[in-house]
């Protein structure tokens, strides 16, 4: 049961991109890419729209202010799907 825990606390502390890149690795012995799809808005404010990929598949998509933001986001994302 400590084992779970300390699993659990590790993963709360590691970044979503790199959570997915953990296990993709760890699964299938590859990585994963992010494509830039979008920017939308003024200089001052963009949004940016990120694809993350899997073998040429989309996993996830995710938006942000940044394109790290949205990185994370689509990361999140895919980690979520994972889950179900």
């Amino acid at each position: 049961m400590a084992k779970t825990t300390e699993t659990n606390y590790k993963y709360e502390l590691t970044d979503a991109k790199t959570r997915l890149q953990e296990e993709m690795q760890a699964e299938y012995r590859d990585s994963v890419q992010y494509v830039l799809i979008k920017e939308e808005g003024p200089a001052h404010d963009r949004t940016f729209t990120v694809n993350v990929l899997f073998n040429d598949i989309v996993l996830a998509t995710g938006v942000g202010k940044s394109k790290k933001a949205a990185e994370e986001d689509a990361a999140r994302k895919a980690l979520e799907k994972r889950s179900v």
